[in-house]
This record gives C-alpha cells, structure tokens and sequence, in this order.
C-alpha cells in the first residue's frame, strides 16, 4: 500500500490520524514539524503528504515551498493541508504554492480517508499517462535510430549490428554476403531535381532494389545515395553476383517523376564471409573498396572483393605509419569552434578539434585519421594531447583577459575512456594545466555508453567528483534508453548535427529534436545543438528554447590564435 506521511505539531491527532490511516492499510511515518518532515521525504519517499500549516519553527508553507522547489523526485508529491477554518488567507496561498487538497480541523476522519484515496488515485493516473508518453517517446526514438526516416529502411549502425550476428551465427562455415550499392550520379540528378523531387526518386528506387531480392534479405539505407544488402548465411558469392547483375538491370528502367522520365543505373561491391572479412566492418570495408574500383571503371557494374583490391589497404597502413610520428613531429594541433548563446550569440565556450597537416601526405581528414587512430590504438595518446592542450590554452587566454567562465569541450574516445587510469589521467592534466575543472566539458559519444552499466557510472562518478562537466555527445544516435540515461550523472545532452540538419522541414528530424528537448528537461539536462548551418535550424531551436548552440552559422573550427581574436572581436561589440 501507498506511504503516507503526516506532519502535525499536536501529536494526539498526529497518532489519531496516523491509526485511522493504518486501519484503512496505509503505511504511515510521522513528523512534529516541517524540518523532520523533509527529512522524513528524503528517507522514506512518502506516496502523499499530509501537513499542518501552522506549527512551530517551519510551518505548512515553507515546507511545501521547499518541496516544491526541491528535487524534482518530490515536487509532484501530492500534499494536503490540515487548517482551522479561520485560515482562509493561508489557504488562497497554499493554492498559489500547489497545495493538491486542503482539510479543516477538526478532521472528519471519513473525508480524511475519502481525500486521502481520491488523490492518490488521481496521482495514479497521472504517473500512468506520464509513463505510457515516455514509451511512446522512447519507442519513436529507438524506431528513428535504428530506421532510415525517408525510405523505412534500417540504417547503418543496425545494419552493421545485423552483419556481426550472422557472422557469430556462422562459425566456421560460409556466412553471410554483401552488397553495398551506390545510385550512379544521384547528388548530380538531386541538384537538377530538387529535394522533392530527388526524395521521390530515391524512394522509388529502393523499390526497384529490394524488387525479387531473396525473402530474407536485409536492405538498409547507408548513405544519402548508398544501401546494402545483407544475405542469408550460406549465400554464394555466385548467387550474390547474379542478384547485383539482375539488379542493374531492373534499375535501369526509368522512373515516372512528374512529367519526365529519370533513368537511373547503380554500381555495386560484393563480398563474403569469411573469404572476404572477419568482421562487419573489414567486409564493409572490403565491399567499399570494390564499390570504389567499380566506380572507377565506370560505374553501372559491379565489382567482388578481390586480393588485387587488397593493395588499397596499404593507404591506410600508411597513414598509421604516418600518424605514429605526427605527434613528436608537432603535426596535430587542435582548432576551436565556438559555442554560442541561441539569445545574445554570446560566447560560452568552444569545442576542441583535432586537425593533422602531414609532412609527407600533407592535410589528413579527421574522418580519415581518427578512425586509423582509434583502430591502432594510437588514439590513447593522441587524446591526452587533445586534452592537454585543451586545457593549457584554455587557462592562458583566461589568463589573458577572455572570459573567465569560458569552458572547453573535449571529445573521448570509447578506447580512453575504458582505460583504468583514465580518471587519473585527466586529473594529472588538470593539476598540470591548472585550470579550473568547472571550465572543462568532456564529451562522451552515446554509443561509448553501451558497456557494463556499474563501471560506466563508478566512471563518470569519479570523473563528476573532479568538479568537470560531463556531455553525452551525438545524442539520438545510440541505442539509450531514457530509464538508463536517468541514472547516468551527466550534465549536458547534445543534438546531433544530423537531426539538426533536417530541420524545419524534416518530420522526423522534428520529431526526434523535441524528444530530445523533452528528454532533457525530464532529465534537467543542459541542451546543446551542434550543427547548426541556417538561420531557420536556429530558429527552430531558439523557439524551443534549445540554450546553446555550435555550427558554421556562427563560425567554422578556428586555429587557436583565429579563435582568440574571433572572441576578442566579439567582446569589443559587446562592450567588455
């Protein structure tokens, strides 16, 4: 049965009450006064509070202010005042305050009980509806996560998942085949077309794709112009290649878009398991390749993994071999984009980004290098730089008279923070750079969160107590439930620059950004919004009171003396 807790100085009727609630199978705890009455809330977590207004030392009201204003675990607690008819005053304010019900003395019992019934069960309700719309917004986001929003297919990250579960289920015999398959030209029909138009073809296309295809096969979106095709175990690599042959063929039907006629043709990689990888990511990898090579000759045909295609791979051996020096040789340094106000565009902070100028390849992208880095495991190091010189130049231009609670984010990788001395480590740098572990924002990818929950959060406890600001990077990306991210200690949600991309005209983009938005205001979690490109993303978010926000409308990543200048300029508009 529900908890009650009833404060009340005379403690005759305090018993009376608390009898009369125990008969009717309530459990009771009582308190003389408003201060053991809110620690009686913090330890017992009452169901429904009962409360004098009047009595010594904290009465009624500033008990209820405090539990209205307190944690958000008990400021929906339902609370009754108990009050002489004579309190009229106390009772308009009491409903000012959100007092749910009040009773008179001297108390009738049987209203007492009636009351006591009507508003839990009301309360109830209340949590049920409120539980029933954080599934429907939990089930909208994982769907939106998982799925491609345009075509209904699943998207990469699932599809990839897909690929490691029919290899697991394989063993040694032949597994699973794939095909990644490109639309030849689409971005260039896109431009012609307009997005409505370019939308419609794409859709059109993927029915012609999975036209035929075995009834087991997976097809998912995995790229704006690129899907796969994941067969069953056991599929030949002879069947695979008939399957991609009989495809181009049907995709170079045309296809009905308003008044004209689009012809389309594809290229496509093959692989196999186990003759072309060990893992989804080496036979996604590999069928790249192929898709590449294809391409190269062309396109409209298809290409399977062979071991000639192997001696691509030797690039990225040698940007590993290249990476292993860049940091002695002083070729990484990390630029900064800002991180703005959505009212005022005032400066708040930046986050930190790794740039590499090679001595030998010259400019490496990250999207190249800090995979290399991660796979290699150089990422270990290469991270304490990022942080180091985060934190270094973030205290010099504090010192240096920019604002003193400019705060600097620093994305981890998976691969450091499973690492046991990672605490310590950002511990040592902070001690060594001196500053201020509140001007410190570490940003954590969602899908860094999927590990041993009890480690994660002894983790990001012991990274808390250091006094720094934890962020959930690429949030929506993942596979977090909202009942998991509750019990995580992070401070700050961040919007992935894909969702924000689709805004305002994207339904789903939409949709998932104010669950986001929700989520975090459920959480009380602050809201960053990264990507932002237009004034109408920014409009969208300004609206919906997303705080703070980053992206090329305000700037793009900056070298740090470009930046120093950048929030220089603007102090001086701002007077400061």
């Amino acid at each position: 049965m529900a908890k009650i807790l009833c404060i009340e100085d005379e403690a005759p009727l305090r018993r009376i009450i608390a009898a009369e609630l125990r008969d009717a199978g309530y459990t009771t705890i009582e308190a003389e006064n408003g201060q053991e009455g809110l620690r009686a809330i913090q330890e017992h977590r009452p169901d429904l509070v009962l409360c004098d207004i009047n009595m010594p030392g904290m009465g009624g009201m500033e008990t209820l202010t405090r539990l209205r204003a307190g944690s958000s675990d008990f400021a929906e607690t339902p609370v009754i005042f108990l009050t002489a008819l004579s309190d009229r005053k106390d009772m308009i304010a009491s409903r000012q305050l959100g007092v749910d019900d009040y009773l008179t003395k001297p108390v009738d019992m049987d209203l007492l009980l009636a009351t006591v019934t009507g508003r839990l069960e009301r309360f109830e309700r209340i949590n049920q509806k409120h539980a029933a719309a954080c599934e429907r917004v939990e089930a909208t986001l994982r769907h939106l996560t998982t799925h491609d929003e345009l075509t209904g297919l699943i998207n990469r990250t699932h599809l990839m998942a897909l690929v490691e579960t029919a290899i697991a289920a394989a063993g040694d015999q032949d597994g699973p085949a794939l095909m990644l398959i490109e639309i030849d030209r689409f971005k260039t029909m896109a431009a012609t077309l307009g997005r409505p138009d370019a939308e419609s073809l794409l859709k059109l296309a993927v029915r012609q794709l999975i036209h035929d295809l075995h009834p087991r096969t997976v097809v998912g979106r995995v790229g704006d112009e690129r899907f796969a095709c994941l067969f069953p175990n056991g599929t030949t690599i002879a069947a695979t290649e008939a399957a991609a042959e009989a495809m181009r063929h049907r995709m170079a039907e045309p296809h009905k878009i308003g008044e004209r006629r689009i012809f389309t043709t594809v290229t496509v990689g093959i692989v196999a398991y186990p003759e072309h990888g060990a893992s989804a990511d080496e036979l996604f990898n590999h069928a790249e390749a192929s898709l590449h090579e294809a391409t190269g000759q062309g396109g409209n045909s298809w290409r399977t993994y062979s071991a000639d295609l192997a001696v691509r791979t030797m690039k990225r051996l040698t940007i590993e071999d290249a990476l292993r020096t860049a940091l002695e040789n002083h070729e990484l340094e990390l630029h900064f984009q800002p991180k703005v106000t959505m009212r005022g565009h005032r400066i708040v902070g930046m986050e930190a980004l790794l740039r590499w100028t090679s001595a030998t390849m010259g400019p490496v992208s990250p999207m190249v290098f800090i995979p290399v880095a991660e796979e290699s495991g150089l990422i270990l190091a290469i991270g304490e730089y990022a942080l180091r010189e985060a934190c270094r130049r973030t205290k010099q231009w504090q010192d240096d008279g920019l604002p003193a609670d400019l705060q600097v984010a620093v994305n981890v990788s998976v691969e450091q923070f499973q690492q046991p001395n990672f605490v310590k480590m950002v511990q040592r740098v902070i001690d060594e750079t001196k500053l201020s572990p509140r001007s410190l924002v570490l940003e954590i990818t969602e899908s860094g969160l999927a590990e041993d929950e009890r480690d994660l959060i002894a983790t990001l406890n012991a990274l808390c107590d250091l006094g720094l600001t934890l962020s959930i990077d690429d949030f929506g990306t993942g596979y977090s439930s909202l009942s998991y991210l509750g019990r995580l200690p992070a401070h700050e949600l961040k919007i992935d620059q894909s969702f924000v991309r689709g805004l305002p005209d994207t339904a789903g983009s939409r949709t998932i950004v104010e669950a986001v938005i929700a989520i975090a205001s459920s959480l009380n979690l602050k809201l960053v919004a990264e990507g932002v490109e237009t004034h109408d993303q920014l409009e969208f978010l300004r609206e919906r009171r997303v705080p703070v926000a980053q992206g090329y409308l305000f700037s793009r990543p900056l070298a740090a003396r470009e930046f120093e200048a950048f929030v220089r300029r603007r102090m001086s508009l701002d007077g400061v």
